[in-house]
């Protein structure tokens, strides 16, 4: 999800307490009624290779309004606030087309890929959601349904990690990590010169 504001007066001290804590409170009532494991839980079905919820009233709930409904809702919220950062960038690069300085137009360009980040995880969340909850029930085959359901779940999770790492991915970390010796080879060269230059002065004043 992109938002298109200062970092600085979103993530304040207190708005990033009150935001993890929104987070935690939300993953705890996610997991809460899996403690009653006899009537709600998920299952992996060998025969048909795929997840399914407790065929039970927990089942049904669980699988319906925490998991389904919530997957939905993050979804369109991730899409609305990408809308608004979408519009909010066009307006900016408008605005700021002729007075943009090397600054503002390297930050612009962080901006830029921050979004394009969001916009491919949120891509891949959808994929998620509609191969799970829909292109699964469409055939009973088992590869059909592995491959909708189970490994499209899977394969989420994978890419996600993925696109983080291919958009904050820094090659020149590696590269000086590769010639770690070069800064100290300078440092002893210049204090191997140095006491020839001494030598030499000392036996001219001598001379």
């Amino acid at each position: 999800m992109s938002i298109y504001f200062q970092a600085s007066f979103i993530f304040s001290r207190h708005n990033t307490r009150v935001i993890i804590a929104i987070v935690w409170f939300i993953a705890f009532c996610h997991i809460f009624p899996y403690f009653w494991y006899n009537e709600c839980y998920i299952t992996y079905d060998a025969i048909s290779w795929s997840w399914n919820f407790a065929p039970t009233r927990c089942g049904f709930i669980i699988s319906t309004y925490t998991d389904y409904y919530t997957s939905v809702a993050i979804f369109t919220a991730m899409s609305s606030v990408d809308f608004m950062t979408l519009i909010l960038l066009i307006i900016h690069r408008k605005h700021s087309h002729f007075t943009s300085s090397d600054e503002s137009v390297k930050r612009r360009k962080v901006e830029i890929r921050f979004f394009m980040q969001s916009c491919l995880q949120g891509i891949l969340f959808f994929y998620e959601i509609f191969n799970f909850y829909y292109i699964s029930t469409l055939n009973t085959n088992r590869w059909f349904v592995f491959m909708t359901s189970t490994f499209a779940w899977e394969i989420c999770h994978c890419l996600d990690g993925f696109v983080v790492v291919l958009f904050h991915f820094r090659r020149r970390i590696f590269l000086a990590n590769s010639s770690p010796h070069a800064p100290r080879s300078q440092t002893n060269h210049a204090q191997q010169r140095a006491p020839t230059t001494n030598f030499k002065s000392t036996k001219i004043s001598l001379l």
